[in-house]
């Protein structure tokens, strides 16, 4: 659900910028998600029973696909962003290393050794 919610938005946005100026949009773009069976659904075109509820909103997801309007490419959940602010932290190492990715702090600087 939402993914396809999301799709919504980027194609809107998508055909918003290329009204300003058609040069500035090059390939597909990238919507990530860390569903796994949502990812699949977008990609492989086969119906599956247990997924009519659902099957109505995903044939726009997989529809942009096939235009080579949108790529979903999958992101583990240790590396989504989007998680530090929905689940708790698994040690301070990673809650440090996503702190950091958002508040955009600079890289470390390099340790001289004498």
């Amino acid at each position: 659900m939402a993914l396809s919610e999301a799709t919504k938005d980027v194609v809107y946005l998508r055909r918003f910028v290329t009204g300003l100026d058609a040069s500035y949009i090059d390939g597909p773009t990238n919507l990530f998600t860390d569903n796994q069976g949502a990812r699949d659904t977008a990609y492989n075109p086969v119906n599956h029973d247990r997924m009519k509820h659902v099957a109505r909103r995903h044939y726009f997801v997989r529809d942009m696909v096939e235009a080579f309007e949108l790529r979903v490419p999958f992101v583990r959940t240790i590396d989504n962003i989007a998680d530090f602010f929905t689940k708790a932290a698994k040690n301070a190492t990673s809650f440090r290393a996503h702190r950091k990715i958002i508040m955009n702090e600079p890289a470390d600087p390099p340790t001289s050794e004498a």
